[in-house]
């Protein structure tokens, strides 16, 4: 009688463990792809020491930001370590 049990147990079991762990690397999945928004800079000289903020970006590769048109738009760019206006950053997918 143990092993007609058994014998239908564990496959149920193993079946419930595989499901459990389907919806476990689904959610870590979600979260690994959630963007890091960084606020964009317009450059106002060539050395990336005078900038303006008009808006939020993205590190993660893309389209690059810009504000207004994409194609003529004015490029915005992220700050490095110096606090200079040279990071490349992209838009912000919609």
């Amino acid at each position: 009688m143990k092993t007609i049990f058994l014998k239908r147990f564990i496959p149920v079991l193993l079946f419930g463990l595989a499901i459990v762990g389907a919806f476990a690397t689904n959610t870590n999945n979600a979260s690994s792809t959630s963007m890091s928004h960084v606020q964009g800079f317009v450059k106002l000289n060539p050395l990336g020491t005078v900038c303006d903020t008009p808006e939020m970006c993205t590190s993660d590769f893309g389209v690059i930001c810009t504000v207004g048109d994409i194609p003529n738009g004015t490029q915005l760019w992220g700050k490095n370590s110096n606090d200079r206006c040279v990071v490349e950053l992209y838009r912000i997918p919609q």
